[in-house]
């Protein structure tokens, strides 16, 4: 009988044992949903990557991989798999639209393989593959572009044969490219023999143990740092082997230019030397010309001058031939004369005849020389430029050789992949608020399961006294009560477990998809939540019990017979208040008395309303603080919306002058940035250092104070850090900081000031002053622009002098508000579920009232009230209460908003601690409409009150 007692008093209490297991249910569902996010998503991801062999490490070079690299790295301890796969950025284009930048990798790998959604993968050197988040689909003819690409592919035309997933790539945002750091469109997969390229691009490596380990634990960490330190071990010693042979192969290729430079420096300058010794010869003939000129120029004066009779050869010509005359007996005649002059005259004609040739060759000669002369002049001046041009080039070429750097082998773990290490935070924010939000639900749970167990054993007074007379003992009974509350909180339970794993990951996992490409959600039952969510729910309902009971059975069983004694009514503050009380009517004074006078039951539904309210709050709160960040970094603080980089300062002005001849670049500025170490007292650690003219700084950002008000102008007499870095290293203004420069240079500085920030750490330092600390001069590298137009700025980025890459902020804005979407739809399931819970809970308290005061109800029916009137009666307290309750769980939200957004913070990201009027309004007007639909629902019990209740009297 004592047993089946139990039963008929469940059936007999249905409503009220369905409300309880409701609670429960709601409250079970909740935090087991909750709980339960995190590890469904890092679950159903970690099998996805075991499935498809995504690397544990992946290795960047400068100077790429050989074989040689490969086996030493297949050879390192721990390592389990390798993969050297070869890849190059390149434009992609398909008939009739603009070309995208994509990302083409090898196809065939046992790391990172490729899952097939649609079609096949490729079986001819002409089909490809490509990534399902991109727009390409099967049967599209692409081409790839590249000034290079030769160099790189044998096939520049594909085919797309099928659409994949891979597990490398979570984000719809593939990341940038090496095309000017462009964001990547696609990627493509082509077969692997159509690469050309002699190194390899990167390495993928997997390693023993790590599969059976789940992804992102500490575990995984871990056994993957540990064999990470294996991989260093190895780049250490090996990672300058590519470059020591790469130096040597040019050091030859440059040896052998040396050489041929000498040669050809020999052979020209033999040339020169003997276009200048032709050049001395025939100047010396044209002196030799000359000289005979002038003797033939002389001799032919002395003819002339001997032909007209007026020399001294003409008349030594003249004696000679009288002489001759004379000793042969020849007689003399005018003839003679004659002859001579003739004689003469011929010889004069034989001398011009031979003057003239030779002044002919001498011009020629003159004209030859003239021309030589030229011709070396021009020769010489090529031969010298030519010699200090490939002479530089070879310093130059020498110079780089010497000055190449170190083959450093950048290591890059999961979490230095983006997407991964975004899933990442996003899974242990969920797993944060999975753990602080239920504790909430919890809570008031507990209170309204306190108020419902207190009333049913008040209820049950009689019973229990009749069990203590007929020798039952307290633990007995206490075991009956306690098992009312355990079929309720089990039954809750139980249901509670199973919708809470159906609804909440779902809703979650799928949410997130949103923002990731995420593969199927692995349906999994967390036995260890189960466990914890079903026994906190059963321990809370049995320890209630327990305990209201234990209170109950202090008493005599005579007394406990009886019901309790209905407390005396006192007089209330409002009583002392004439004119206030004497303006109510007799319905709002017994309303304001019996909200005095019952001051448990005023405090559980204040309390329990209000817990609702502020679990409200928080749910709007974390969108708004989450929401409104990014908006304010980059639409108030950052006054503008891209970074250009460039290699040097060489051209900073001309760069800035051709930006100004685009009119939608409203603002132009440089300065330079590097990643600046800064030395605590007990640690280490880092902060992006920006470098800038005050001038610009203060058109550039808008700085503000910590009170999000107060606006910070840069000075040249310290340094201004942002808001997270200052509250993970307890560093205020005013106090000391070493830090480097961009060299490496330690120097100490100044906090002038603290500035409100929300994505990563910022040091704002000006020029003047950074000069002085470390005596270093600055170099502008980079160009901030504010460009409401994109599209016109990177037209002109092929105008610019050494620019290297973009950095557009957009991208950022866009891809975060994909990720506000998603959190959205997270936070409105919180929401409906706080809003449920609410409704639950005013319909559990209000039952309970309205079941404490059946008598008092009854009466007033007997008294003539209306059933409207009984309604005003009855709900006015009720709404009173609902309004404070709601009232007081706005700061309450407040306070609990604060809470868990701490929890939730990241290192590198600070949320806003801001909670919009609208949030509030909202809170307030959900729990006010829950109450209202309560009041209806029950009207139907007060109506079914029978006035003959008011006759019942304890005997």
């Amino acid at each position: 009988m004592f047993r089946l007692d139990t039963f008929r008093l469940i059936r007999k209490t249905s409503k009220r044992f369905l409300s309880l297991c409701l609670i429960v249910f709601i409250g079970v569902a909740f935090m087991m949903g909750l709980m339960s996010c995190k590890s469904v998503m890092i679950e159903s991801v970690d099998d996805y990557n075991d499935m498809y062999n995504l690397q544990d490490l992946q290795l960047y070079s400068q100077y790429g991989f050989c074989n040689a690299d490969v086996y030493r790295l297949m050879k390192t301890e721990g390592v389990k798999d390798v993969f050297a796969s070869r890849m190059v950025d390149v434009y992609l284009t398909k008939y009739g639209s603009d070309s995208d930048v994509a990302r083409v990798q090898e196809v065939d790998r046992n790391i990172n393989k490729l899952e097939l959604i649609s079609g096949r993968m490729p079986s001819a050197k002409d089909e490809c593959v490509v990534l399902s988040n991109g727009s390409y689909k099967v049967g599209d003819i692409v081409h790839f572009d590249l000034d290079n690409i030769d160099d790189y592919l044998d096939y520049k035309t594909y085919k797309v044969v099928g659409v994949v997933k891979s597990p490398e790539c979570m984000t719809k945002i593939l990341g940038t490219s090496n095309l000017n750091n462009k964001d990547i469109d696609v990627y493509v997969y082509i077969p692997n023999e159509n690469f050309v390229l002699e190194y390899y691009t990167t390495i993928l490596l997997t390693f023993d143990g790590c599969k059976e380990a789940i992804s992102y634990s500490d575990e995984y960490k871990a056994q993957v740092k540990s064999i990470k330190k294996n991989v260093e071990t190895t780049a250490f010693y090996y990672q300058d082997f590519l470059k020591t042979s790469i130096q040597e192969k040019y050091q030859k290729e440059l040896d052998d230019g040396y050489a041929e430079f000498n040669k050809q420096k020999e052979e020209g300058q033999k040339q020169l030397d003997d276009a200048k010794q032709q050049l001395d010869d025939a100047n010396i003939q044209i002196v030799t010309y000359e000289a005979q000129l002038q003797t033939l120029e002389a001799t032919i004066d002395q003819l002339q001058s001997a032909i007209d009779g007026n020399s001294d050869d003409f008349n030594t010509l003249y004696n000679d031939a009288k002489e001759y005359a004379a000793s042969t007996g020849v007689k003399i005649n005018s003839s003679v004369k004659k002859m001579v002059q003739d004689y003469l005259q011929q010889t004069l004609d034989q001398t011009q005849e031979q003057y003239d040739s030779l002044k002919g060759q001498l011009a020629w000669a003159k004209r030859q020389y003239q021309q030589g002369i030229i011709d070396y002049s021009e020769a010489l001046m090529t031969f010298n430029d030519e010699i200090e041009k490939a002479q530089n080039e070879l310093r130059k070429a020498q110079q780089d050789l010497d000055e190449l750097p170190k083959g450093q082998w950048i290591l890059l773990d999961r979490d230095s992949h983006y997407s991964s290490y975004m899933y990442e935070n996003n899974a242990k924010q969920m797993g944060a608020i999975g753990y602080s939000l239920p504790v909430l639900f919890y809570l008031v749970a507990a209170l309204v399961c306190l108020t419902t167990m207190t009333r049913l054993i008040d209820e049950q007074r009689g019973q229990i006294g009749i069990f203590v007379a007929l020798g039952y003992t307290n633990f007995q009974i206490i075991c009956k009560y306690m098992v009312y509350a355990f079929l309720a909180s089990i039954t809750g339970g139980v249901l509670g477990l199973g919708a809470g794993m159906l609804i909440f990951p779902t809703v979650v996992y799928e949410t997130w998809k949103l923002m990731y490409e995420l593969p199927d959600m692995k349906v999994m039952f967390p036995l260890n939540l189960a466990a914890i969510c079903l026994c906190a729910f059963v321990f809370l309902m049995m320890g209630v019990t327990a305990y209201v009971v234990h209170n109950t059975l202090k008493e005599i069983p005579a007394a406990i017979m009886r019901p309790k004694a209905p407390k005396s009514a006192k007089a209330i503050l409002l009583e002392k208040i004439p004119f206030i009380w004497n303006s109510l009517g007799f319905t709002s004074k017994i309303t304001a008395r019996n909200i005095f006078r019952y001051k448990s039951r005023f405090l559980m539904t204040v309390i329990g309303i209000a817990g609702c309210t502020g679990l409200l709050v928080v749910g709007f709160g974390v969108k708004d603080s989450i929401s409104e960040i990014v908006n304010i970094q980059y639409g108030n603080i950052f006054n503008y919306d891209y970074q250009l980089k460039f290699e040097n300062d060489h051209h900073m002005d001309e760069n800035i002058t051709v930006l100004e001849e685009n009119f939608d670049n409203d603002l132009i500025f440089k300065f330079t940035t590097y990643t600046s170490k800064v030395y605590l007292s007990d640690t280490d650690d880092t902060i992006n250092a920006i470098v800038i003219d005050p001038r610009d700084a203060n058109y550039a950002f808008r700085l503000r104070a910590t009170d999000k008000k107060t606006p910070l102008l840069l000075e040249n007499d310290g340094v201004i850090i942002s808001e997270k870095f200052s509250i993970n290293n307890n560093i205020k203004a005013g106090d000391k900081i070493i830090i480097e420069s961009a060299n490496g240079i330690k120097a100490e500085v100044t906090v002038t000031a603290v500035c409100e920030m929300y994505f990563q750490h910022y040091m704002y330092i000006s020029n003047a002053y950074y000069q002085k600390v470390f005596d270093e001069n600055v170099n502008y590298d980079y160009l901030g622009v504010s460009n409401s137009n994109g599209d016109t700025l990177m037209d002109q980025l092929d105008s610019l002098q050494d620019f290297t890459a973009i950095n557009d902020f957009n991208s950022f804005i866009a891809q975060f508000n994909i990720m506000i979407q998603a959190l959205n739809l997270i936070i409105a399931v919180i929401i409906v579920t706080a809003g449920s819970l609410s409704f639950v809970v005013l319909v559990n308290l209000t039952q309970v009232n309205i079941s404490e005061r059946v008598r008092e109800i009854a009466t007033l029916k007997v008294l003539g009230f209306r059933d409207k009137e009984v309604n005003s009666y009855i709900f006015k307290e009720i709404f009173i209460l609902t309004i404070l309750g709601a009232v007081i769980g706005l700061p309450l939200g407040l306070v609990e908003h604060h809470v868990i957004m701490n929890i939730i913070n990241m290192d590198m990201m600070m949320f806003g601690m801001n909670i919009t009027v609208y949030s509030y309004v909202y809170s307030f007007a959900i729990t006010i409409i829950f109450a209202l639909i309560v009041f209806q629902f029950m009207k139907k019990p007060l109506k079914q009150i029978d006035m003959i209740e008011s006759l019942k009297s304890v005997e």
